[in-house]
This record gives C-alpha cells, structure tokens and sequence, in this order.
C-alpha cells in the first residue's frame, strides 16, 4: 500500500487494501463474518475506482500508514488500542465519503 500510495497509483492501492482486509479476515476464523465482509468490501472499494475516486497520494500514504500502525497493534495484541484504531479509521473514512458527495 505505501508503495502505490508515493507513486499515486490508485487502483493498485485499493488492490492491496483489499488484500490486507481480506488477510485479516481469513485470520479472524469465522466464516460467516469473512463470507459477508467479501460480499460487502470489494463492491466498496470497486465503486471508489469507478467513481475515478483519486485521492492525492498524501492520503494514500495517511491510509496505508494507518493500516501499518494496526497491523502493529495486532501483532502486538493489543486489541483495545486495535479497535480504537479502527472506529478512527472508519470515522475518517465517513467523513471523507461525506466531503466527496459534498463536491458531486
């Protein structure tokens, strides 16, 4: 993800977002919640692409090294600093959402 994040390449970024995403799911053992999480995320993140959503790669670089600081705090087990981690990610991404239908 930081890779394509400096070199602005977009699709190939939500590419390796999805494939982070789809590691940690199949690693959360539970099948139900992965079998959804594939139907809902990839329809996501291909309505982003088709949207030509391009975010500046100053963004890209926020979102991938927010993704690394979790996968830290995985690794590390600390699952209370983990979920803080992602209900300000998922917050973050609301509002960006939010500011993009503000400019359609």
């Amino acid at each position: 993800m930081e890779k394509t994040a400096a070199a602005e390449r977009a699709i190939e970024f939500y590419q390796a977002d999805l494939a982070f995403h789809r590691s940690l799911w199949k690693e959360a053992e539970n099948e139900s919640l992965r079998n959804c999480l594939e139907h809902l995320v990839p329809k996501m993140m291909t309505f982003s692409i088709i949207q030509h959503v391009r975010p500046p790669a100053e963004k890209l670089s926020v979102i991938a090294s927010t993704h690394r600081q979790l996968l830290g705090l995985i690794e590390n087990k600390d699952f209370e600093s983990s979920r803080k981690c992602m209900e300000q990610s998922m917050e973050n991404a609301w509002v960006d959402d939010a500011q993009i239908a503000d400019t359609d």
